[in-house]
């Protein structure tokens, strides 16, 4: 089908783009989006940094292990396991 005329602009609030929601720029914003570009990279920054985490945590153990009686962790036994069952 053909357009006989063009559609008029609709005018668009001043600095926002058409289709587009507003940029937040506080924390909370931030944090309580509900724009699926925004939660994914949310998303990828959590799992990349427990998965730093996990590392350092698995070279802690390997470093304990590595000689017998040297602890490089604090030396209660509960913190050792709390280490592990978290890993």
């Amino acid at each position: 089908m053909t357009l006989l005329h063009e559609p008029a602009p609709v005018a668009a609030a001043p600095g926002a783009q058409a289709g587009h929601e507003p940029q937040r720029t506080t924390l909370l914003g931030y944090v309580t989006t509900t724009n699926h570009k925004t939660i994914g990279v949310m998303y990828t920054c959590t799992a990349f940094f427990f998965f730093i985490l996990s590392g350092l945590m698995a070279e802690t153990m390997r470093t304990e292990l590595a000689r017998p009686g040297c602890r490089s962790s604090p030396t209660s036994s509960t913190t050792s396991w709390s280490q592990c069952t978290a890993h």
